[in-house]
């Protein structure tokens, strides 16, 4: 099975928004169970360790969006440069004269 970027995107944000409801329900669930109003350390720690994934999962593939739009829009206007200087140089050239004849002895 050939998966594309787009399901892959989707995967990896519905594991980012899985893993933060998972803390938080953890963190919520913390405070109902006994002792009442107290949260563990452990529970604090799984919440850490869920935001810190799914903020590098968003973070990373937004990162990476914007780089590749960056790179895009430079190599485009490089581009774009590059060929309204040829036409330029086509447009005010003057046109090439005939070669002088050779004589064949």
């Amino acid at each position: 099975m050939k998966w594309d970027n787009h399901t892959k995107e989707i995967i990896a944000y519905f594991m980012a928004f899985l893993s933060f409801g998972i803390g938080y329900g953890l963190t919520i669930a913390g405070f109902c169970v006994e002792p009442r109003g107290e949260v563990h350390g452990s529970v604090l720690a799984v919440l850490g360790e869920a935001l810190a994934f799914a903020g590098s999962i968003l973070g990373i593939s937004m990162y990476i969006k914007s780089e590749f739009r960056t790179m895009k829009k430079h190599l485009s206007d490089s581009v774009n440069k590059k060929f309204l200087e040829l036409t330029e140089d086509q447009l005010t050239r003057e046109p090439a004269s005939e070669p002088p004849p050779q004589n064949d002895n």
